[in-house]
């Protein structure tokens, strides 16, 4: 099974993140024959018109799309290429700093607005490349991750230092989009029995019945569910009121 790195959305690795813990001599044979990046996922054109060469999927995608399927390489046409898993596997066990916190140190003119505020957060990971979807999507305090609330309307997206202050600063906002959420399944369950009996009056099979017995207990399901989520919130707006007033 191929394996995908979401934090690259199937590009090719940057060279200069991956230099910044490994020599060249470790990496030059895994390097894109056409963005000369590092290949991801690397793939092998083995044509018997040439030397076999190394590229990254996506480079070759683009490429084959672009020039009539002709290698890029050599023009011939019926260009030939296959995965290397023993390439992947190398490139995996590559050991690398946070990609977010190379973003940071490249890109400091982005980050001065931050520093003015407080401290700038670093993040101080390194391990190898297969273990990196599992830190940025875990542990990684400068990935973007989506609010909690996300599933009931908040469509906020912040670093994940930045989380605890966006659900502190917005509880009424939070509270008031479960709070509507709730509402819309209360009044769906005080005009089910309606709208029930007027599917039974068209076709009253078991089938349906069936379907409706079903959907009424995930309904259940779904309100027990909710009620809790605005239990919690409740309470954490009511504990933010008293300590406002201490």
């Amino acid at each position: 099974m191929e394996k995908q790195y979401s934090f690259l959305q199937g590009s090719c690795f940057n060279k200069t993140w991956v230099l910044q813990s490994n020599q060249p001599e470790q990496i030059k044979h895994y390097v894109c024959l056409l963005c000369e990046q590092i290949a991801n996922p690397p793939l092998e054109i083995n044509c018997p018109e040439h030397e076999s060469l190394t590229i990254g999927k996506a480079c070759l995608k683009q490429y084959l799309s672009a020039n009539k399927n002709f290698c890029p390489i050599q023009s011939h046409d019926g260009c030939r290429y296959i995965k290397s898993k023993a390439m992947q596997l190398y490139i995996d066990d590559l050991t690398v700093m946070c990609p977010k916190q190379f973003e940071q140190d490249s890109s400091p003119s982005e980050h001065y607005e931050q520093e003015q505020d407080s401290a700038m957060i670093k993040c101080d990971f390194k391990g190898k490349i297969k273990d990196l979807n599992e830190h940025l999507q875990k542990d990684c305090q400068l990935a973007l991750v989506n609010c909690w609330f996300k599933p009931f309307g908040c469509d906020h997206q912040c670093p994940r230092h930045k989380l605890q202050y966006h659900l502190i600063s917005n509880l009424k906002f939070h509270f008031d989009l479960v709070t509507k959420l709730l509402d819309s399944l209360q009044h769906c369950k005080l005009h089910r029995p309606e709208e029930t009996g007027q599917l039974r009056l068209e076709n009253e099979t078991s089938a349906k019945q069936f379907n409706e017995e079903k959907n009424e207990m995930v309904c259940r399901k779904e309100e027990s569910h909710f009620h809790i989520i605005l239990f919690v919130c409740l309470s954490i707006w009511f504990e933010s009121k008293i300590i406002m007033t201490m």
